[in-house]
């Protein structure tokens, strides 16, 4: 992929911002809004959500640590189901009887947790059950009936896109070992610092993380 086919993604915003004719951002009021946050932190008067207080995530900053956070960012995408689909739509019949919303649910450690956490608490119980899911060697070629096993869901609304996530880690795993010898560890050290490399590490080499769109006849990430 050509560094030229795609920009990133504060490049992307501030090209849609600069052309958009339907909408625009009141940049006084995101200035504001900024100090405000800004003066909450310092007088310590803001709550904000804390990544190491959630009992799913790691609490070590270590390879483990850093191998878990790509898989589960790697397969971030997509939880609605059928059914809450179609609570959404404004389309339906009045007589429409809609379905009862059941989610993509997975208990860990006697918790449901449903959505983005239920895949966190899928990627832990697999740990616990010894699979070594967090480990590119191991994913590259993981099989559909071991994904499944580890995915599965205590409702009766499986993973959506599970075909898709599965090709994914296929590709992403064997990415990793081709050109990173199977560390997501060495892809950090390339960025020398720089989240900004880092983010173009990323979109350079795996496909997956190219959330792209066109405007204006311009290749953007979606902002």
């Amino acid at each position: 992929m050509s560094p030229n086919d795609l920009i990133l993604p504060i490049e992307s915003a501030e090209f849609v911002m600069q052309n958009a004719k339907s909408v625009s951002i009141n940049q006084s009021g995101v200035d504001q809004l900024a100090q405000k946050i800004f003066q909450s932190l310092k007088d310590k008067n803001c709550n904000y959500f804390n990544w190491k207080s959630s009992t799913l995530n790691p609490k070590k900053m270590n390879e483990f640590s850093l191998n878990w956070i790509f898989l589960v960012d790697t397969l971030n995408f997509s939880f609605w189901s059928d059914n809450e689909l179609i609570q959404v739509c404004d389309t339906l019949p009045n007589d429409f009887k809609r379905p009862s919303i059941e989610k993509y649910t997975v208990n860990y450690n006697q918790i449901p947790y449903t959505g983005y956490w239920a895949l966190c608490a899928a990627i832990n119980r697999a740990l616990d059950d010894g699979f070594p899911i967090t480990e590119p060697f191991f994913y590259a070629h993981i099989t559909e009936q071991e994904l499944a096993h580890i995915l599965r869901s205590d409702s009766s609304v499986q993973i959506p896109l599970f075909e898709q996530r599965l090709k994914i880690l296929h590709e992403t795993g064997r990415i990793l070992i081709e050109e990173f010898q199977g560390s997501f560890l060495n892809l950090i050290k390339n960025a020398n610092g720089s989240a900004r490399n880092l983010l173009k590490l990323i979109v350079d080499y795996f496909p997956a993380y190219r959330d792209e769109t066109v405007f204006l006849n311009r290749k953007g990430f979606k902002t």
